[in-house]
């Protein structure tokens, strides 16, 4: 189970995510903050949310890691890509 801090990028509108990240970051919680996505659509979405987020405060740095993962679908294992972005202050 994730904390309240990770936020998994899915169907959700691009403004409901950015609207959550800003309180997190108001309330003080930057280093604990991490957007984890999987897929073409989400990893998007995940990235353009970092660059936002960059945009709004020159001293926020995204750290993005990629990675692949392993799901099974349909009885058919394939491998998806991930990331997960974490922010640190310059």
């Amino acid at each position: 189970m994730e904390d309240k801090n990770t936020v998994i990028i899915g169907n959700k509108p691009f403004g409901a995510y950015k609207t959550y990240i800003l309180s997190l970051i108001s309330s003080g919680q930057l280093e604990k903050i991490k957007i984890m996505a999987r897929g073409q659509k989400n990893i998007y979405k995940a990235l353009s949310l970092a660059e936002v987020i960059k945009r709004m405060d020159g001293s926020i740095v995204p750290k993005v890691v990629t990675k692949s993962e392993e799901q099974e679908f349909e009885g058919i294992k394939r491998m998806i890509t991930a990331i997960e972005v974490s922010f640190v202050k310059k």
